[in-house]
């Protein structure tokens, strides 16, 4: 299974020569005959992956090590200090797409393994700690599309991580996904001055999202400025 998710040839092909038939090169109906690839070579990448693996003592999944080689400036970044780490930003040249593959790869071969649990955290393989020691090199293939639009993507999900990082820090809980909401209980008592307080904040959060969402519509799609008002 590892040899065929690698494969760079064609699948048709390999899995008929598994089974020992015969079979034309190229089948040009499976992904990699329809698809354009390339080889790119990922040996400093996977590096620097394992260095930021090891930065954090391997207490992290694989969303906050990418976010940390990539630069992100999200919230969790700051709560733990990784912008002031020496691998923040490594890799920022990278669009989040290519550095998922190339983690996966890291995974299919055998330099890294997620633990078996809810956090799934990186662990560094023995094989991955030889490497770290002594890098070699390594080729990945990866699609010659579609990576214009991929890193427009990116730029658009930090750009929105920004907004709301900066609307946190006017409107106390504006970046949290859920908020408690004001309500009566059905005992008849009033809400707590703490409850209030955050129903004003929810209020607020959502006011200042409306008086710049002219202005966030014409840099975002409106899908995303939608699902970014709601989620406030």
């Amino acid at each position: 299974m590892k040899n065929y998710a690698l494969c760079p040839d064609c699948l048709r092909h390999a899995i008929l020569a598994y089974f020992g038939e015969p079979s034309p090169t190229r089948c040009e109906a499976c992904s990699n005959c329809l698809h354009e690839y390339e080889t790119v070579e990922i040996s400093e990448s996977v590096h620097t992956i394992l260095g930021a693996i090891k930065s954090v003592r391997q207490k992290f999944g694989a969303t906050l090590v990418l976010s940390l080689v990539k630069g992100s400036r999200s919230q969790k970044i700051e709560q733990y200090h990784l912008d002031q780490s020496a691998f923040y930003g490594n890799l920022s040249g990278f669009t989040m797409r290519q550095l998922q593959d190339i983690l996966r790869f890291m995974v299919q071969d055998g330099l890294v393994e997620t633990t078996n649990d809810t956090y799934r955290l990186l662990k560094i393989t023995p094989k991955g700690n030889a490497f770290f020691k002594q890098p070699a090199s390594l080729t990945m293939r990866q699609y010659k599309k579609a990576e214009a639009a991929q890193a427009a993507a990116d730029d658009v999900f930090e750009g929105l991580r920004a907004i709301r990082t900066r609307l946190s820090k006017k409107i106390p809980g504006a970046a949290l996904r859920d908020f408690q909401r004001p309500h009566v209980a059905r005992n008849g008592f009033r809400p707590s001055a703490k409850q209030s307080r955050n129903a004003g904040d929810q209020r607020g959060g959502r006011s200042q999202i409306q008086k710049i969402r002219p202005l966030l519509c014409r840099f975002f799609p409106k899908r995303v400025v939608k699902a970014v008002s709601s989620s406030i």
